[in-house]
This record gives C-alpha cells, sequence and structure tokens, in this order.
C-alpha cells in the first residue's frame, strides 16, 4: 500500500505541471 501510495504520489506531481498547462492552452 505505501508503495503504492508514493507511486501515485510522485506521478501526480510529474503530471500536475503538464495537467495544468494542457488546461491553460
Amino acid at each position: 500500500m505505501k508503495g503504492i501510495l508514493t507511486r501515485t504520489q510522485t506521478t501526480k506531481k510529474k503530471l500536475k505541471p503538464i495537467s495544468n498547462g494542457s488546461l491553460r492552452l
């Protein structure tokens, strides 16, 4: 469970800037 949660947090951090850029575009 901890490994999955850490993976999700890392993925969200990486995708957040991309998602924000896509939403603004």
